[in-house]
Order: structure tokens, then C-alpha cells, then sequence
């Protein structure tokens, strides 16, 4: 993902998500440290989530859903 992407994610995520209305979420290849993860994942407006770190060059996976 280049940066204007990366700029983009939220208002991308928030359009595809009001559109569809899943209510299960899994990204992959995230590539964002836990911390960051953490207050992404806080804004995106699901209940509830599990995160896994990135680990070296490996990019992390996050779950989010509607309880």
C-alpha cells in the first residue's frame, strides 16, 4: 500500500463497511506495530476485536466484530 493508501484506509474501511454491514472483519498484512493497531482498531467502530502483532517482516492480522 503507498502512502496516499495508507491515508485513505479509514474513510475506505468506513465506505465499504457502512455499504456492506458485515459483521465480522478479518485484515491481514497489516504491517502496524500494536500500539498503533490498538487505536486504529478503537476507531473503526466494532465492539469488540482481536489483534495480532507483526512479527519481523510478517505483516499481523486483525479480527473485528459486532457483539
Amino acid at each position: 500500500m503507498n502512502r496516499s493508501s495508507k491515508k485513505n484506509f479509514g474513510r475506505t474501511f468506513m465506505d465499504i463497511t457502512r455499504f456492506h454491514r458485515p459483521t465480522i472483519v478479518i485484515i491481514v498484512e497489516t504491517r502496524i506495530n500494536a500500539n498503533r493497531a490498538s487505536r486504529i482498531i478503537a476507531s473503526l467502530g466494532y465492539s469488540s476485536s482481536y489483534n495480532v502483532d507483526l512479527e519481523g517482516f510478517s505483516g499481523g492480522i486483525w479480527l473485528l466484530w459486532k457483539n
